[in-house]
């Protein structure tokens, strides 16, 4: 997301999680730690620019085809806000199977 938002952002470990990647020994993953940061600072710089990109850049067409009729920039954006949303729903339902309380309510 922040990619087609035109932020440029390079993470060490990000082969370690791209798809179809192989599990690799435990220590060569990031701590929790680092992870969490990552994505506190990646939705900061996603944030401000949210609030700076412009219609023009929105209806620009998107560099990747996501499975949406709006093949615009703003078109990929909803489907990966979607996308994101669908997985934290997987998640919730996941702590209900294993007895923990709902994530709201």
């Amino acid at each position: 997301m922040a990619g087609l938002a035109g932020i440029s952002m390079e993470v060490q470990w990000q082969d370690l999680f791209k798809r179809y990647s192989q599990i690799v020994e435990p220590d060569a993953y990031p701590d929790i730690e680092q992870i969490k940061n990552s994505f506190g600072e990646i939705g900061g710089r996603l944030t401000e620019r949210l609030g700076q990109i412009t219609d023009e850049e929105l209806d620009a067409s998107s560099p990747r085809d996501f499975p949406v009729a709006d093949k615009s920039v703003r078109g990929g954006l909803v489907f990966l806000a979607w996308h994101e949303s669908y997985h934290v729903g997987q998640m919730g339902f996941l702590r209900k199977w294993l007895g923990y309380k709902s994530l709201v309510g």
